[in-house]
């Protein structure tokens, strides 16, 4: 009912627990519910950005708030079974789901792999129907095996964020060091076998790949001889890769990368707590209204893994002033500005469009993806 709509927006708003959320609610002023299926959003100020909020303001049932870490919550086409940590999670087909007739299948279970080529192993052996993200180096030889289905180009982009609260990178020339020192073209051809393109026009024209350029800036930081820790996750084996690619690289201009390999439990425990030097990763959010990215852990405005509460004043101004206004001539200034300061605060080095390949059986009918490339299975039907 619509007092359940209020209380999500609630705690999307408390700094305790809103994390992602919190500054995707910051220009809410009020929510509220007149009636059971009425609810009423008032905002600070004009919202351009109103049906990505929506879009991204999952509704949960609040009594199951605080335990969601162990059990799902919500009213969609399938109800929650079990979840078994590193493995699996079953679902099976909700009767009392408010769709027309779907879904068409009656238990979906979501498989964890931690290594991908078991991953792809699955999906030619039969035991997987549908494979979420094909790591690219498989994507051309399975494309007459199976379906291929590309999501969202810019979904996803693969970056670098950098702490800029650790040496060498508190110097801001260090940090433009790395910008220059990332061969992304290098990255799509060697390590995305081409399912990629390097990220945004403005980046490379601003950055273009040129190592003299970093040692020159790494030198202006003063830092000669340098090392650094890079962290990644094994799931994803591209982001090794792209660590050992800069690492390369940097080695040529007397920098040091020393590449970590870590779980996802102690990998993202490290990136959020701001316990990190360099890591390889990726955003999200990249293809909505630009001020949306800040809905990514490393560039909120506030509880920044990196800036904590001290983010960057030229970057939150300009997420503030794109985010109040529907002007056209504005909001292109303000997306320059935005835009314009994380090129020049470069806590963030964006490398590459990360392209969402889903592999599927060729028995599998009706998928679908969301504009976040999250598979959409409610009108999923297998004929064997």
């Amino acid at each position: 009912v619509a007092a359940d709509v209020v209380k999500n927006f609630e705690k999307a708003a408390d700094k305790d627990r809103g994390q992602n959320m919190l500054p995707a609610v910051a220009n809410v002023a009020e929510v509220t519910a007149p009636d059971p299926a009425t609810v009423v959003i008032k905002f600070k100020k004009v919202s351009p950005e109103i049906t990505d909020l929506l879009q991204a303001m999952a509704i949960i049932e609040p009594a199951a708030m605080d335990a969601l870490k162990n059990r799902g919550s919500g009213t969609g086409p399938f109800k929650f079974v079990e979840w078994v940590p590193g493995d699996h999670t079953t679902l099976e087909r909700n009767p009392a789901y408010w769709g027309l007739g779907t879904p068409w299948v009656d238990r979906v279970v979501f498989k964890v792999f931690s290594d991908s080529d078991a991953m792809v192993a699955a999906l030619q052996s039969g035991i997987c129907d549908v494979v979420v993200s094909l790591p690219p180096k498989d994507v051309a030889r399975l494309g007459q095996e199976f379906n291929l289905v590309r999501g969202h180009p810019g979904a996803l982009t693969y970056e670098l964020p950098v702490n800029g609260t650790k040496p060498p990178f508190d110097k801001k020339e260090a940090r433009q060091a790395l910008q220059y020192a990332v061969d992304r073209k290098g990255v799509v051809d060697q390590v995305l076998f081409g399912v990629s393109q390097p990220t945004v026009p403005s980046t490379l024209a601003k950055y273009p790949f040129d190592l003299n350029r970093a040692k020159e800036l790494f030198a202006k930081a003063g830092v000669t001889g340098g090392k650094a820790e890079c962290l990644a996750l094994p799931q994803f084996p591209e982001l090794p890769a792209i660590a050992q690619v800069l690492k390369a690289d940097l080695a040529k201009i007397g920098f040091t990368v020393d590449l970590v390999i870590l779980d996802s439990t102690q990998y993202y425990k490290r990136v959020l707590g701001g316990d990190f030097v360099l890591a390889t990763s990726f955003s999200g959010n990249t293809q909505k209204y630009p001020t949306r990215v800040s809905l990514n852990s490393i560039y909120r405005t506030a509880n920044n893994p990196v800036w904590k509460n001290d983010v960057p004043k030229a970057y939150v101004d300009a997420i503030s002033e794109a985010s109040g206004t529907v002007d056209p001539v504005k909001q292109k200034a303000a997306f320059a500005k935005l835009n314009a300061a994380i090129l020049d605060e470069s806590w963030v080095v964006s490398i590459a469009y990360r392209q969402t390949v889903f592999g599927l059986a060729k028995h599998v009918d009706g998928f679908a993806y969301t504009v976040d490339d999250m598979a959409v299975l409610e009108n999923v039907s297998v004929e064997k």
